[in-house]
C-alpha cells in the first residue's frame, strides 16, 4: 500500500450550482468526545494502520511491491487450501509422502504428523484408472503408525460418504483404498488418535 500524498492537504473543489467552480480548504472540526482535555481521534487510515510492512512481511509479500490488502487476503488464501471442515484438525500435519505410485493423478497425497502427542493422518488420493480391491497408498513411517489397525470411512469432495469404500492404516503403517472406486473419483479420509 501507498499513503496518498497531497500538496493541499484538505482542499476540494466546489462547484456551486451556478457552475463557476473555485477551490476552498476544508477544516474537520476538533469536536470529537474529550476525554481529559484531549480530543479521541480515533484509528487513523493510512499504510501503518490498514496492512503495515511487518504484517506483509509475515504473509510473504514483499513491502517494497507496495502490496494491497486484497493481496493480504489472497496470501492467507493460499495459506489455507485444506477443505474448511478439516483446516483446524489438520492444518499442524508436517511431512507430505508423496504417493508416486503409477497412475495416480497428481495432487494425491498422504499427510502425517503429531500434534500435542497426538497421531494425525489425511489422505487424499484419485487415479486415472479403477481402483479395486486393495490398492496401496503408501507407508508411515515408525513414529507415525497407530497403535491399533484403523479402518476409516471414505468421503468424497463434498464431504458425502462414498458407500462400500474404506481407507485402511495397519500398525505397521501400510495405507489402502480398500474397495472399487471409479476412474477420476477423489477419495478422502482422516485419522486423529484418541
Amino acid at each position: 500500500m501507498k499513503d496518498r500524498q497531497v500538496t493541499h492537504e484538505g482542499r476540494r473543489l466546489i462547484v456551486p450550482d451556478s457552475g463557476t467552480p473555485f477551490p476552498a480548504t476544508i477544516y474537520r472540526e476538533k469536536d470529537g468526545v474529550d476525554y481529559e482535555g484531549v480530543i479521541e481521534e480515533g484509528t487513523p487510515y493510512d499504510v501503518e494502520s490498514i496492512l503495515p510492512d511487518t504484517t506483509a512481511e509475515s504473509l510473504g509479500l514483499d513491502p517494497d511491491d507496495d502490496p494491497t490488502p486484497a493481496d493480504a487476503l489472497q496470501a492467507i488464501a493460499q495459506a489455507f487450501m485444506v477443505p474448511l471442515d478439516i483446516q483446524e484438525l489438520y492444518k499442524p500435519l508436517i511431512a507430505p509422502l508423496s504417493v508416486s505410485l503409477t497412475g495416480f493423478k497428481a495432487g494425491s497425497y498422504l499427510r502425517y504428523g503429531k500434534f500435542y502427542d497426538e497421531l494425525r493422518v489425511f489422505v487424499k488420493v484419485s487415479k486415472t484408472t479403477a481402483m479395486s480391491g486393495t490398492t496401496a497408498i503408501g507407508t508411515l513411517p515408525a513414529g507415525y503408525r497407530p497403535t491399533e489397525a484403523q479402518t476409516l470411512t471414505a468421503y468424497n469432495t463434498d464431504g458425502n460418504v462414498v458407500s462400500g469404500i474404506t481407507v485402511t492404516i495397519g500398525t505397521d503403517g501400510a495405507v489402502a483404498v480398500v474397495g472399487d472406486v471409479d476412474a477420476n473419483v477423489i477419495v478422502m479420509a482422516s485419522y486423529k488418535s484418541s
